[in-house]
C-alpha cells in the first residue's frame, strides 16, 4: 500500500474521538506538545513531522469553528461507500 492509498481520515478518527474525551488544558498542551515534537522531527528522526497536523486537530477541539471544519472533514465520505448505482 502506497502512501498516497492510507486512509488517513480513518487513522485519525479513534484519536479524536479519544481527545474528545480529555480536558481542554490536557488537549492543548498534548496539541502544544505534539506540534513542538514534529518541529523537531528535523533534527531527531523519530520524531516527525506527521506529529503537526495531528497537534492541531488536538488544539482545534478547543476552537469551536476549526472544531466543526475538523469534523466535517472526518466524517466517512458517503460517496465512497455507496454502492448505489444512479
Amino acid at each position: 500500500m502506497g502512501f498516497r492509498q492510507i486512509d488517513w481520515k480513518a487513522k485519525l478518527r479513534p484519536l479524536y474521538k479519544m481527545g474528545t474525551r480529555l480536558p481542554p488544558v490536557v488537549r492543548s498542551l498534548v496539541g502544544c506538545a505534539l506540534i513542538g515534537g514534529g518541529l523537531l522531527g528535523v533534527l531527531v528522526p523519530v520524531l516527525g513531522f506527521w506529529m503537526v497536523p495531528l497537534g492541531a486537530v488536538f488544539i482545534a477541539l478547543d476552537v469551536p469553528p476549526a472544531r466543526r471544519r475538523v469534523e466535517t472533514w472526518l466524517e466517512p465520505d458517503e460517496r465512497a461507500t455507496s454502492t448505489a448505482v444512479r
